[in-house]
């Protein structure tokens, strides 16, 4: 009697932990948010402040579908072409930084804001372990001339922390936007930052060391 007692008590045990894990990221439906945005300029046209509210409602979206989500499976490529998942690549708390080639704001963050950042946090003892992700666009066969600029530039700043990932692995994060900024634990998403990476969102989840 005592030991189907306690089978059963680890059977709840075993179930309540299953039914508390966190499901995956859910992937938000870009393709149908940007039909119903054309179909809507096109019908009537979109003042700012229609267009504004259609932009928070993405966002909103793309938060209620990542945050407190868990990693799914993505694969992403380190610099010398050797395709890799990415959750096997985290520590238990890691800063992904995501960004699109060409994109301004992007491109501003990864080469000029971030690496003063890291600096900043770094003269109070804070350093987050990161990686620094380059989206390709999916049509692209092969590194362009301009990637390859990006990337050597990124390997300067940010030695052994560069990876590539195609835009279409990307989308099954939510990344939509450059730059972004994930910070994940244990496989969590446990924040996500849009348009800047800010120090005082690393402060908060980084100890100092």
């Amino acid at each position: 009697m005592r030991g189907v007692l306690i089978k059963a008590v680890w059977l709840l045990l075993l179930f309540v932990s299953c039914q508390s894990k966190p499901e995956y990221i859910i992937r938000v439906d870009v393709e149908k948010l940007n039909t119903e945005y054309k179909a809507a300029v096109n019908a009537h046209g979109l003042t700012r402040e229609e267009s504004n509210a259609f932009t928070q409602r993405m966002l909103d979206e793309v938060y209620q579908s990542t945050l407190r989500k868990r990693l799914p499976p993505v694969q992403v490529i380190d610099l010398k072409g050797h395709t890799k998942n990415l959750v096997e690549l985290l520590t238990n708390k890691t800063l992904l930084v995501f960004t699109f080639k060409g994109c301004g704001p992007g491109m501003e963050t990864i080469l000029d804001k971030f690496p003063k950042t890291l600096l900043e946090l770094k003269k109070e003892n804070i350093t987050p372990d990161y990686l620094c992700i380059l989206l390709q666009d999916s049509t692209e066969t092969k590194i362009s001339k301009s990637m390859n600029e990006l990337i050597t530039d990124c390997q300067k700043r940010y030695p052994g922390k560069v990876l590539l990932m195609n835009e279409n692995e990307a989308l099954k994060l939510n990344i939509m936007g450059s730059p972004m900024g994930i910070i994940v634990d244990n496989g969590i998403v446990q924040c996500l930052d849009v348009g800047n990476i800010h120090s005082d969102t690393l402060r908060k989840y980084f100890k100092k060391q």
